[in-house]
Protein backbone atom coordinates (compact mmCIF):
# COMPACT_ATOMS: atom_id res chain seq x y z
CA UNK A 1 0.00 0.00 0.00
CA UNK A 2 2.70 2.53 0.47
CA UNK A 3 4.61 1.90 -2.40
CA UNK A 4 1.25 2.16 -4.33
CA UNK A 5 1.15 5.78 -2.42
CA UNK A 6 4.60 7.14 -3.13
CA UNK A 7 3.74 5.60 -6.92
CA UNK A 8 0.83 8.18 -6.92
CA UNK A 9 2.23 11.20 -5.00
CA UNK A 10 5.68 10.90 -7.19
CA UNK A 11 3.48 10.86 -10.43
CA UNK A 12 1.54 14.06 -9.23
CA UNK A 13 4.40 15.81 -7.75
CA UNK A 14 5.77 15.73 -10.92
CA UNK A 15 3.07 16.94 -12.97
CA UNK A 16 3.12 20.03 -10.11
CA UNK A 17 6.48 20.21 -11.31
CA UNK A 18 5.74 20.35 -14.90
CA UNK A 19 2.76 22.82 -14.81
CA UNK A 20 5.33 25.47 -13.15
CA UNK A 21 8.51 24.76 -15.22
CA UNK A 22 6.00 26.73 -18.06
CA UNK A 23 5.91 29.51 -16.23
CA UNK A 24 9.99 29.98 -16.57
CA UNK A 25 11.60 31.49 -19.45
CA UNK A 26 12.21 28.84 -22.06
CA UNK A 27 15.98 30.33 -22.42
CA UNK A 28 16.01 29.74 -18.95
CA UNK A 29 18.34 26.81 -17.20
CA UNK A 30 15.79 26.52 -14.47
CA UNK A 31 13.27 25.54 -16.71
CA UNK A 32 15.06 22.53 -17.71
CA UNK A 33 16.34 21.37 -14.54
CA UNK A 34 12.97 21.49 -12.57
CA UNK A 35 11.55 19.02 -15.35
CA UNK A 36 14.36 16.91 -15.15
CA UNK A 37 13.79 16.80 -11.33
CA UNK A 38 9.69 16.06 -12.13
CA UNK A 39 11.34 13.08 -14.38
CA UNK A 40 13.74 11.71 -11.83
CA UNK A 41 11.56 11.71 -8.51
CA UNK A 42 9.19 9.64 -11.03
CA UNK A 43 12.29 7.09 -11.79
CA UNK A 44 13.65 7.08 -8.56
CA UNK A 45 10.31 5.73 -6.92
CA UNK A 46 9.07 3.51 -9.33
CA UNK A 47 13.00 2.12 -9.67
CA UNK A 48 12.04 0.90 -5.91
CA UNK A 49 10.30 -2.70 -6.96
CA UNK A 50 14.17 -3.35 -8.32
CA UNK A 51 15.97 -2.33 -5.01
CA UNK A 52 15.71 -5.02 -2.71
CA UNK A 53 19.28 -5.45 -1.89
CA UNK A 54 19.70 -1.57 -1.92
CA UNK A 55 16.28 -0.01 -0.72
CA UNK A 56 18.24 2.39 1.62
CA UNK A 57 20.41 3.71 -1.70
CA UNK A 58 16.94 3.85 -3.83
CA UNK A 59 15.55 5.62 -0.45
CA UNK A 60 18.39 8.30 -0.73
CA UNK A 61 18.18 9.03 -4.28
CA UNK A 62 14.76 9.75 -4.28
CA UNK A 63 15.45 12.28 -1.10
CA UNK A 64 18.30 13.77 -2.88
CA UNK A 65 15.84 14.38 -5.77
CA UNK A 66 13.28 16.13 -3.40
CA UNK A 67 16.20 18.64 -2.24
CA UNK A 68 17.06 19.57 -5.75
CA UNK A 69 13.36 20.58 -6.58
CA UNK A 70 12.39 22.70 -3.64
CA UNK A 71 16.19 24.27 -4.21
CA UNK A 72 14.83 24.91 -7.98
CA UNK A 73 11.59 25.87 -6.58
CA UNK A 74 13.15 28.59 -4.93
CA UNK A 75 15.48 29.79 -7.44
CA UNK A 76 12.22 30.04 -9.73
CA UNK A 77 10.20 31.88 -6.82
CA UNK A 78 13.13 34.73 -6.23
CA UNK A 79 13.59 35.20 -10.07
CA UNK A 80 10.14 35.95 -9.65
CA UNK A 81 8.74 33.15 -12.09
CA UNK A 82 6.33 32.19 -9.63
CA UNK A 83 3.85 33.34 -7.03
CA UNK A 84 4.04 32.59 -3.32
CA UNK A 85 1.19 30.36 -3.37
CA UNK A 86 2.81 27.81 -5.66
CA UNK A 87 6.15 28.11 -4.22
CA UNK A 88 4.31 27.50 -1.11
CA UNK A 89 1.96 24.92 -1.60
CA UNK A 90 4.00 22.71 -4.08
CA UNK A 91 7.39 22.92 -1.54
CA UNK A 92 5.06 21.87 1.11
CA UNK A 93 3.95 18.51 -0.93
CA UNK A 94 7.76 17.78 -1.64
CA UNK A 95 8.66 18.10 2.00
CA UNK A 96 6.01 15.94 3.41
CA UNK A 97 6.93 13.59 1.03
CA UNK A 98 10.74 13.62 1.78
CA UNK A 99 9.95 12.75 5.32
CA UNK A 100 7.21 9.94 3.85
CA UNK A 101 9.74 8.38 2.06
CA UNK A 102 12.46 8.48 4.80
CA UNK A 103 10.03 7.16 7.77
CA UNK A 104 8.96 4.32 5.26
CA UNK A 105 12.36 3.43 3.99
CA UNK A 106 12.91 -0.12 3.31
CA UNK A 107 8.40 -0.46 3.85
CA UNK A 108 8.76 0.92 0.27
CA UNK A 109 10.39 -1.88 -1.56
CA UNK A 110 9.17 -4.87 0.47
CA UNK A 111 5.54 -5.23 0.97
CA UNK A 112 4.02 -7.02 4.10
CA UNK A 113 2.03 -10.13 2.79
CA UNK A 114 -1.00 -10.97 5.49
CA UNK A 115 -2.50 -14.52 4.83
CA UNK A 116 -6.15 -15.39 5.86
CA UNK A 117 -6.76 -16.53 9.22
CA UNK A 118 -8.32 -19.88 7.22
CA UNK A 119 -5.49 -20.39 4.64
CA UNK A 120 -3.89 -23.58 6.32
CA UNK A 121 -6.90 -25.13 7.27
CA UNK A 122 -8.31 -28.96 5.65
CA UNK A 123 -11.68 -29.75 5.88
CA UNK A 124 -11.99 -33.36 7.59
CA UNK A 125 -8.69 -33.34 9.86
CA UNK A 126 -8.65 -32.58 13.76
CA UNK A 127 -7.75 -29.79 15.12
CA UNK A 128 -4.23 -29.66 17.15
CA UNK A 129 -3.99 -28.21 20.26
CA UNK A 130 -2.95 -24.76 21.02
CA UNK A 131 -0.13 -23.83 22.82
CA UNK A 132 -0.21 -20.87 24.81
CA UNK A 133 3.11 -18.99 22.47
CA UNK A 134 1.10 -19.40 19.50
CA UNK A 135 -2.06 -17.73 21.49
CA UNK A 136 0.43 -14.69 22.27
CA UNK A 137 1.65 -14.68 18.46
CA UNK A 138 -1.94 -14.60 17.57
CA UNK A 139 -2.63 -11.48 19.32
CA UNK A 140 0.42 -10.03 18.33
CA UNK A 141 -0.65 -10.78 14.75
CA UNK A 142 -4.45 -9.53 15.36
CA UNK A 143 -2.63 -6.14 16.89
CA UNK A 144 -0.45 -6.01 13.46
CA UNK A 145 -3.17 -6.04 11.25
CA UNK A 146 -5.00 -3.56 13.25
CA UNK A 147 -1.91 -1.38 13.00
CA UNK A 148 -2.02 -1.57 9.46
CA UNK A 149 -5.31 -0.77 9.02
CA UNK A 150 -4.76 2.81 10.39
CA UNK A 151 -1.77 3.02 8.03
CA UNK A 152 -3.93 2.57 5.27
CA UNK A 153 -6.60 5.28 6.49
CA UNK A 154 -3.55 7.74 7.24
CA UNK A 155 -2.70 7.11 3.53
CA UNK A 156 -5.92 7.69 2.74
CA UNK A 157 -6.23 10.80 4.26
CA UNK A 158 -2.65 11.94 2.96
CA UNK A 159 -4.03 11.13 -0.51
CA UNK A 160 -6.93 13.71 0.05
CA UNK A 161 -5.20 16.26 1.16
CA UNK A 162 -2.64 15.94 -1.90
CA UNK A 163 -5.58 16.04 -4.07
CA UNK A 164 -7.15 19.07 -2.76
CA UNK A 165 -3.92 20.81 -3.17
CA UNK A 166 -3.08 19.39 -6.68
CA UNK A 167 -6.42 21.15 -7.49
CA UNK A 168 -4.94 24.70 -5.58
CA UNK A 169 -2.11 24.94 -8.43
CA UNK A 170 -4.09 24.28 -11.02
CA UNK A 171 -6.67 26.90 -10.45
CA UNK A 172 -3.62 29.59 -9.42
CA UNK A 173 -2.33 28.42 -13.24
CA UNK A 174 -5.36 29.21 -14.78
CA UNK A 175 -5.96 32.34 -12.88
CA UNK A 176 -2.74 33.56 -13.59
CA UNK A 177 -3.12 32.89 -17.58
CA UNK A 178 -6.60 34.17 -17.80
CA UNK A 179 -4.98 38.25 -15.86
CA UNK A 180 -1.79 37.31 -18.49
CA UNK A 181 -4.46 37.55 -21.14
CA UNK A 182 -6.36 40.30 -20.28
CA UNK A 183 -3.14 42.53 -19.38
CA UNK A 184 -2.73 41.80 -23.40
CA UNK A 185 -5.90 42.41 -24.70
CA UNK A 186 -6.92 45.37 -22.06
CA UNK A 187 -10.85 43.97 -21.87
CA UNK A 188 -12.04 40.52 -21.71
CA UNK A 189 -15.65 39.10 -21.84
CA UNK A 190 -16.07 35.33 -20.30
CA UNK A 191 -16.08 34.14 -24.39
CA UNK A 192 -12.97 35.79 -25.16
CA UNK A 193 -10.95 34.27 -21.65
CA UNK A 194 -12.70 30.62 -22.69
CA UNK A 195 -10.28 30.78 -26.40
CA UNK A 196 -7.38 31.20 -23.46
CA UNK A 197 -8.44 28.01 -21.68
CA UNK A 198 -10.37 26.16 -23.81
CA UNK A 199 -10.30 22.82 -21.28
CA UNK A 200 -12.64 24.30 -18.79
CA UNK A 201 -16.36 25.13 -18.89
CA UNK A 202 -17.86 29.84 -19.33
CA UNK A 203 -18.94 28.90 -15.76
CA UNK A 204 -15.29 28.08 -14.04
CA UNK A 205 -13.86 30.71 -16.40
CA UNK A 206 -16.52 33.14 -14.70
CA UNK A 207 -15.88 31.80 -11.43
CA UNK A 208 -12.24 32.71 -12.11
CA UNK A 209 -13.16 35.69 -13.49
CA UNK A 210 -14.87 36.91 -9.98
CA UNK A 211 -12.66 35.35 -7.92
CA UNK A 212 -9.60 38.09 -9.29
CA UNK A 213 -12.45 40.99 -9.29
CA UNK A 214 -12.89 40.09 -5.63
CA UNK A 215 -9.24 39.87 -5.00
CA UNK A 216 -8.75 43.29 -6.78
CA UNK A 217 -6.61 42.16 -9.29
CA UNK A 218 -9.22 42.63 -12.14
CA UNK A 219 -12.55 45.17 -12.26
CA UNK A 220 -16.29 44.71 -14.01
CA UNK A 221 -18.06 46.70 -15.90
CA UNK A 222 -21.50 46.00 -17.29
CA UNK A 223 -23.02 42.79 -16.23
CA UNK A 224 -24.46 39.27 -17.32
CA UNK A 225 -23.30 38.37 -21.29
CA UNK A 226 -22.54 42.21 -21.52
CA UNK A 227 -20.00 42.13 -18.46
CA UNK A 228 -16.43 42.91 -19.49
CA UNK A 229 -13.13 42.72 -17.62
CA UNK A 230 -9.75 44.80 -17.30
CA UNK A 231 -7.21 45.26 -14.63
CA UNK A 232 -6.92 47.59 -12.09
CA UNK A 233 -4.65 50.46 -12.12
Amino acid sequence: MSFIYACKKADRLASALYILSSFISYDDPLQGRMRMCAIALMDGVHALTGAHHDSLSAVATIQKTIREAVSILLLAYAAGYLSKMNHDVVREELENFFYFVGEKGEGLVSQDVLLPSDFFMVEGRETLPVSSSAVRYAKAFRDRIGHSEQEKKKEKSHIRSENTNEKKVLKTYRQEKILEAIKQIGKASVRDIVKVVPDVSEKTVQRDLLALVSRGVLKKSGSRRWSMYFVSE
